[in-house]
């Protein structure tokens, strides 16, 4: 017998965007500095969306993919190793997978490399129908660190959706 609750069927039909933020944590959201939010957008995006905030990254090495996997999988990483490096061709259930079943198309998009973590092998296994980069997708127009800065990767993301948008 399928449980049903408050979240059944709440997005059906309705665009799901998933915004992983690596390198934020949760004390930021509603700090304020002279009296301006630090996080405005995210903020906003919090109280109209649905904000999981007990949500706990479990990651061994992995760090950023352990989280992704985590969170697509609901499995908990590898205790040796990566599971997006060592563990990449296995059959995962995932969310992604369950979105596809309801006619979803599913991408992801990542301001560094597709080679980090080998997420661009990786993610097929996943269920993602595509992958977006900055080497391959993106115009290096502002570097920073390990790729292209938030600022341009956001503005450029927001043109791929909206050509995704379009196409499907």
């Amino acid at each position: 017998k399928e449980e049903k609750n408050k979240y059944t069927n709440l997005f059906e039909g309705k665009n799901v965007i998933a915004i992983h933020a690596e390198s934020i944590q949760g004390f930021t959201m509603n700090l304020k500095f002279n009296g301006e939010e630090l996080t405005p957008n995210i903020n906003k995006l919090a109280k109209d969306g649905i904000y999981f905030s007990n949500f706990y990254s479990q990651e061994s090495v992995g760090n950023s993919s352990d989280s992704e996997f985590t969170s697509l999988s609901s499995l908990l990483p590898s205790s040796s190793g990566t599971v997006f490096m060592n563990y990449f061709n296995r059959k995962y259930e995932t969310i992604l997978k369950l979105l596809k079943e309801k006619n979803y198309y599913t991408f992801s998009m990542h301001g560094n490399n597709g080679s980090a973590w080998n997420r661009n092998v990786t993610y097929k296994y996943l269920g993602y129908d595509n992958f977006y980069y900055y080497t391959k997708d993106y115009e290096i127009d502002e570097e920073i660190g390990l790729g292209l800065s938030d600022k341009s990767f956001f503005r450029q993301s927001v043109n791929i959706i909206n050509s995704i948008d379009k196409e499907k």
